[in-house]
């Protein structure tokens, strides 16, 4: 969207149910590396949705802070988060209450940027702990 703002949007399907996810989220930087500043800042609110069934809607939001530092093409990354889910029960069949719950957790990662390829691997530790790997691009 400009140089301090991107947008990110992201789905899956699973084609033998009945369901999906989709998801948008925004990075805003704060601040970014320069000459006065050894590192960069930035927020991340995102939203998260269940897509397809129609006993339930199941959505997430969550916000996080990250501070990064840019070696050439090789980033690494710190950051802490929080979200709150929300789940509420839409069949006429039950009568459910809704629930909702919510986490924090830490956050690092390595991202490396050839061209417009981003590659990133992550740990996460919150309740549990977890580990990612993605493959992205710029555009």
């Amino acid at each position: 969207m400009s140089d301090r703002v991107d947008l990110g949007a992201w789905g899956g399907l699973d084609p033998h149910s009945n369901y999906g996810v989709v998801g948008i989220d925004t990075k805003i930087a704060l601040l970014r590396q320069g000459p006065t500043r050894p590192v960069s800042v930035s927020i991340r609110p995102s939203f998260t949705s269940l897509l397809g069934p129609s006993e339930v809607w199941v959505g997430n939001a969550s916000i996080d802070l990250s501070v990064s530092r840019a070696f050439g093409p090789v980033s690494p990354y710190v950051g802490v988060a929080t979200s709150g889910s929300l789940a509420v029960e839409t069949s006429d069949d039950v009568d459910l209450d809704s629930t909702a719950a919510d986490h924090a957790l830490a956050y690092a990662g390595l991202s490396y940027r050839w061209r417009a390829l981003v590659l990133s691997a992550e740990v996460e530790k919150g309740e549990l702990f977890s580990f990612g790997l993605r493959i992205g691009t710029r555009f």
